[in-house]
């Protein structure tokens, strides 16, 4: 959806996901919007459902109000110099992926660390490599998201699935998300290995 009178303030509105809340956002989905605003992005709420009793003691404060969330991806160009202190892990992984914001730190799903098959995949990684994203839907988890080398020669999984419904929605959305390896750890046995990594989403 398009908005703005011309070229200057031309705005992209991405629906961000649907969330049950009275008063502060729950988790895991604050995080992510948290790293959003802090790098001045403009997000809103609209009143999708109202649950609330005829009485105050049947009220459930965790699911009275069912917001939709969405972000207005305005032209205005990230300023990582006003949202990060100078110097700090998050200004200079910002800096280092330029017009990026970084979301959360993820890793893969429970299955995924358990399965032989991706041993070879996880054995190539080295901190600070590139990793693609692709929404799956799968028999357990209709917003999966896989993992995959930047080349996309080795599956590495899927991502763990407390971030993946609100990431699933901006790759719909046509946005470039991606990871970068923090850490890798190698070895001959599912229980042995292990990654996690950072996730970005490309501010344009």
């Amino acid at each position: 959806m398009k908005a703005g009178g011309n070229n200057s303030d031309i705005s992209l509105v991405i629906f961000l996901g649907q969330m049950a809340n009275l008063g502060y956002t729950q988790p895991p989905e604050r995080f992510i919007m948290a790293e959003l605003m802090k790098a001045g992005k403009h997000l809103y709420a609209k009143v999708h459902s109202l649950n609330v009793p005829q009485s105050i003691g049947d009220l459930d404060t965790h699911n009275a109000v069912d917001l939709d969330i969405y972000w207005v991806e305005e032209s205005t160009p990230l300023k990582i110099a006003n949202t990060y202190e100078l110097g700090s892990p998050k200004y200079e992984a910002m800096k280092k992926h330029g017009d990026a914001i970084w979301l959360v730190r993820s890793g893969p799903d429970l299955k995924s660390r358990k399965d032989e098959t991706l041993l070879e995949g996880i054995n190539q990684l080295q901190m600070g490599d590139r990793l693609k994203f692709f929404r799956k839907p799968v028999e357990d988890n209709p917003w999966a998201i896989e993992v995959w080398t930047d080349d996309r020669k080795f599956f590495l999984g899927y991502m763990n699935s407390d971030y993946s419904r609100m990431l699933g929605h901006m790759l719909d959305a046509g946005k470039h998300v991606y990871g970068e390896v923090i850490t890798s750890k190698h070895g001959d046995a599912a229980y042995k290995v292990y990654y996690d990594f950072d996730v970005f989403v490309e501010d344009q």
